[in-house]
């Protein structure tokens, strides 16, 4: 056994360092005969990074031996996602996830398993994946690329494709030949000897071809081969015959079909052949009520021996190596792989993988040696050392030149220890002193007793010395306990030399008016947290101790100043006073505002706009419009409203900015407004006529109505009473205008629409030449000239598409007739209702 490299040393709570082994076609088994350093007893693969525990004394070192194992993959094709999913089939774990081209559908592995060939439906290509490192090398075109098989030696790699069958060299990865007129189908399969390979052309044969030559050497008619699988003898090929509910079995010697087992309605998808030889499996979906059926048959008797219920929408289905296990791509909202036992006949995995599984092929690696040898780690986990730990410093140390600071001015932090062999001792740098108590003896250093090992708690405070250099002072308190690493603790202090407070004043306004509030702000200098002021009126004490003070009762002449008590901590002297403010009054002066309207007279909904004129306003007066005493909530010197009616009353109320206005706030004249009423009237609604019908419109007004008139006028029996009758050839809307003696007009709509027959769309037609249901024809779709029709095969393919529907479908594509089988519309009648859409099913 190998000591492998990267054994690791951690501490207890620590992360180890992740351990990755070897890559290549190895998956490791590991087991751990130390779990309680935080690392599972067993596991399989690389161990990712852990946090260690040891919280003993004592080192503890666990030994991992890893044991490879041969690794087995499968490379599931996702055709929605447009990605190939990689999972181990003996962990069922997705181990990479590979972009490729649009909808990939068919999938082959070569025989060594070193490349992964995908062909990629609507992206026109196939991606030729490298097995060790899961990446696209490279992209080879191919039109429309369906099924897909490896040859024996993985020399070749053969594609069903629309326009024929394209040969692949994987030495170069390119087309080397192209089999034309062979209307590829998904299933395609080589011998198990190399010599012949098989394809289902146009899902109605089989079509035998040479290896050597590429020559066809026979075609085998079938009830729709869909897929394809071969015995490992050679001597039998299986075919699943989708949309029959059969499968096909083809003597490979006599190139016919030798028996034909029914499935029941049950639309063959996927087929594939045990290891052994001795099961063939068929996957479908019911077409009776939509469920996923996997069909066993005995291949000696040809007989079926068990049904296998799953989910919907199954595509595609393989063996694994030892047949023990069926890896099915279950095409639903789950997107999964299921995985069903031989044995029990029973899913016991699923494995989630991109949307739209759809894996045709083969898709298993075959198996590969693994000749790696087992290899061995060790991690040892020490146990957490003694240590010491410090708190974070709260707290603002500050001080007056030569005398120590005091609480509240002090720092402090908390210190404690853990598995210690001595007491801690904090050492203070210059110019600081220690203690454990804030208001008891100071010192250069405290000790800290440990017991049993550990220190709890404690906090220790710091101050400045007296015999600290004024200025802006640090140093680092140190902790310090035998056999622990050192702690320090930065800490500083600001220490003040004296200084000299003053205060100055401000005014709020050097226009005083006479009566008018104006404010007096003091601004200290070196005042300290909290100053004290008293304000003085020609030197005699008035106001409170706060820095602003207000008046209204002064008098031209009055003198204001400020007298500042600081407590910063070293100021000299304490009081001082600021300079003095002395008042001049200003006289007051009325504002006015007066306000005209664009009419007073109007239809109810017309714009109306006031105007307002004012005097001593100032530069930037407010106004504020009012209809009926409320807020309208427009500013402007102008208000403009179209919500008056009958008897409002507007006005508007000035707030000034001139200097000493008295009051502020002064109202407009009032204005009152008669609004007279619009016509009540209702259109009546909507109509719907058949072509060629017609119908009376219900209009109604109400009001001291003068004018009646409908417009357009096209269609109708009067356009100038209320009730014409309209008998238009299309969908047309009409305009009521009706106008009141006052000249006040109302308007209304109504929409008389024309509606066609309803569709009848038939799901099935014949059309074989008899003459009799030949073409899909869908009754009084003409009705709808610009309607559009698209038919799809299920896989998404358009076979048929037309603006209008002038010449019904016949079952035919570019003038060759399509298969039997089951087709999907789409029909848009351009006419904002949804599309239309269901399935044909087309008989021959």
């Amino acid at each position: 056994m190998a000591r492998a490299q990267g054994s690791q040393t951690v501490t207890n709570g620590s992360s180890t360092t992740a351990i990755s082994f070897p890559a290549g076609t190895c998956v490791y088994h590991w087991v751990n005969n130390m779990p309680s350093i935080g690392l599972p007893a067993t596991g399989m693969g690389d161990i990712s990074s852990f946090k260690a525990i040891n919280n003993g004394t004592s080192p503890v070192t666990a030994t991992i031996i890893a044991t490879p194992v041969s690794a087995q993959y499968a490379y599931m094709a996702n055709f929605g996602s447009n990605t190939v999913s990689v999972f181990d089939i003996v962990s069922n774990k997705v181990v990479a996830t590979i972009p490729v081209g649009i909808n990939p559908i068919g999938v082959t592995i070569t025989p060594d398993g070193s490349r992964t060939y995908v062909t990629n439906n609507y992206s026109n290509d196939v991606s030729v994946i490298d097995n060790v490192t899961n990446m696209v090398i490279t992209t080879i075109p191919v039109q429309n690329p369906y099924g897909i098989a490896a040859n024996k030696n993985g020399s070749l790699v053969y594609v069903t494709a629309n326009d024929g069958l394209s040969v692949i060299s994987t030495a170069t990865n390119t087309v080397t030949t192209t089999i034309p007129n062979t209307n590829g189908g998904l299933g395609i399969v080589v011998s198990p000897d190399g010599s012949k390979f098989y394809a289902a052309c146009g899902y109605s044969q089989v079509l035998v071809f040479d290896t050597a030559t590429n020559a066809q050497l026979a075609s085998i008619g079938g009830a729709g081969p869909y897929d394809l699988a071969i015995s490992p003898d050679g001597s039998r090929l299986y075919t699943a015959d989708s949309g029959y509910g059969s499968v096909s079995v083809i003597n490979t010697t006599s190139n016919s079909v030798m028996a034909t087992i029914a499935v029941g309605n049950v639309g063959i998808q996927g087929i594939a052949v045990s290891p052994d030889g001795k099961r063939v499996y068929a996957t479908g979906s019911s077409q009776v009520d939509g469920s996923g059926v996997i069909t066993v048959i005995d291949a000696a008797t040809n007989i079926i021996v068990n049904t296998i219920k799953l989910d919907s929408n199954l595509f595609g289905i393989s063996v694994s190596p030892d047949g023990s296990r069926l890896y099915i791509p279950v095409d639903n909202n789950e997107a999964v792989v299921r995985v069903v036992s031989t044995s029990t006949n029973s899913v016991i995995a699923s494995i989630p993988v991109g949307v739209d599984p759809i894996s045709f092929g083969s898709f298993i690696s075959p198996v590969t040696s693994c000749n790696s040898s087992p290899v061995e780690y060790t991690i040892t986990v020490n146990p957490t050392p003694p240590a010491i730990t410090a708190g974070a410093v709260t707290g603002v140390i500050n001080a007056c030149s030569g005398s120590s600071s005091v609480s509240p001015y002090i720092q402090q932090f908390t210190v404690s220890g853990s598995k210690l062999t001595g007491d801690i001792t904090a050492t203070a740098p210059a110019g600081f002193e220690l203690s454990i108590a804030p208001g008891g003896e100071f010192g250069n250093s405290v000790t800290l007793t440990q017991s049993a090992g550990d220190v709890n708690s404690t906090v220790i405070y710091v101050r400045s010395a007296a015999s600290a250099s004024a200025g802006n002072i640090s140093g680092q308190v140190k902790l310090t306990s035998p056999g622990t690493k050192d702690q320090l603790v930065a800490v500083a202090a600001t220490v003040s030399v004296h200084v000299d407070p003053s205060v100055s004043i401000v005014v709020s306004s050097n226009n005083v008016c006479a009566g008018a509030p104006v404010t007096f702000t003091a601004t200290p200098v070196n005042g300290g947290k909290t100053p004290d002021f008293q304000w003085r009126i020609n030197g005699n004490n008035t106001g409170t101790n706060s820095s602003t003070f207000a008046s209204s009762t002064l008098a031209s002449g009055d003198d204001i100043d400020c007298v500042m008590t600081s407590n910063y901590p070293c100021a000299s002297p304490v009081n001082t006073t600021s300079n003095g403010i002395t008042i001049t009054l200003t006289k007051q002066v009325t504002p006015s505002v007066s306000i005209v309207s664009s009419t007073n007279n109007i239809c109810s909904g017309t714009p109306v706009t006031f105007s307002a004129s004012l005097t001593n306003g100032g530069n930037s007066p407010m106004y504020r419009w009012l209809v009926n005493g409320n807020n309208t909530g427009v500013f402007n010197t102008d208000f403009t409203t179209t919500n008056l009616v009958s008897g409002d009353i507007v006005s508007c109320i000035m707030t000034s900015n001139a200097d000493c206005a008295l009051p502020v706030d002064v109202a407009s004249n009032d204005i009152l407004m008669n609004v007279y009423p619009l016509p009540v009237i209702s259109a009546g609604g909507d109509k719907t006529i058949n072509a060629g019908g017609d119908v009376q419109l219900n209009a109604t007004a109400t009001g001291n109505i003068e004018d009646v008139t409908w417009s357009p006028a096209t269609g109708l029996s009067n356009n100038k009473i209320l009730n014409p009758v309209a008998s238009p050839t299309v969908t047309i809307t009409y305009t009521l205008i009706v106008k009141t003696k006052d000249g006040c007009v109302a308007m209304d709509e109504a929409t008389v629409k024309l509606v066609a027959p309803n569709l009848i769309i038939p799901n099935t037609f014949t059309p074989n030449g008899d003459g009799i249901n030949d073409t899909w024809n869908i009754k009084d779709l003409d009705y709808y000239a610009n309607c559009t029709v698209q038919v799809f095969t299920r896989y998404g393919q358009s076979v048929f598409s037309s603006i209008g529907y002038g010449i019904p479908w016949d079952g035919t594509y570019k003038g060759v007739k399509l298969p039997t089988g089951t087709y999907y519309y789409v029909i848009d009648l351009k006419n904002d209702t949804k599309y239309l859409s269901g399935f044909i099913a087309l008989l021959r």
